[in-house]
């Protein structure tokens, strides 16, 4: 299980608040070990999220997609972590049987605190995507009150490239919205 609240090995990663060229906003994650900076571009390791339905009523259930995009490098470790509102939403279920992880390490999520661990990863030669983004994982979610609701990424999130574990996340989407009716 991950300690979200853990502050004596932190991944080093500086994160800005700035508009990236797909023009949403979001923060930009740069890896703080040696990255070289964050480049903009369809060649960066990312992580977004894709959702079933963007408006819901109290009670209804739905679902989002991790998706990772490792266009330019092999990765072989994948670490998505996510927060959401904990009075709005609660994790169901966590779907994995379309995903192109191989090993799990962590699949945690706990609805008291709104907080999602998922660590998985692909032995060498690594996973590599070629211009779209493959499904990490499904979660299933449930609407508790009606109300706006923000999933968004960590900036702990890391995806280590295979050939040196230099963590290669350069964009995190900034996540998404729920309407709940």
């Amino acid at each position: 299980r991950y300690d979200f609240d853990k502050t004596d090995d932190p991944i080093p990663t500086q994160v800005t608040n700035n508009t990236n060229n797909a023009g949403n906003g979001g923060p930009i994650v740069t890896p703080g070990n040696g990255g070289g900076g964050s480049t903009q571009g369809s060649d960066l390791a990312s992580f977004s999220l894709t959702s079933s339905s963007t408006s819901v009523t109290a009670g209804q259930e739905f679902s989002v997609k991790i998706l990772a995009r490792t266009d330019k490098d092999s990765a072989n470790l994948f670490v998505a972590k996510l927060n959401f509102p904990k009075d709005v939403l609660e994790v169901v279920s966590l779907v994995k049987s379309n995903s192109f992880i191989m090993s799990w390490t962590e699949e945690f999520y706990d609805n008291a605190t709104g907080k999602i661990s998922l660590v998985g990863g692909i032995p060498t030669p690594g996973f590599k995507t070629l211009g779209t983004g493959a499904e990490m994982v499904t979660i299933k979610f449930k609407a508790k009150i009606a109300q706006t609701a923000n999933i968004d990424f960590d900036p702990q999130s890391v995806i280590y490239r295979d050939s040196d574990n230099e963590n290669i996340l350069n964009f995190t989407s900034h996540g998404t919205t729920i309407n709940i009716n």
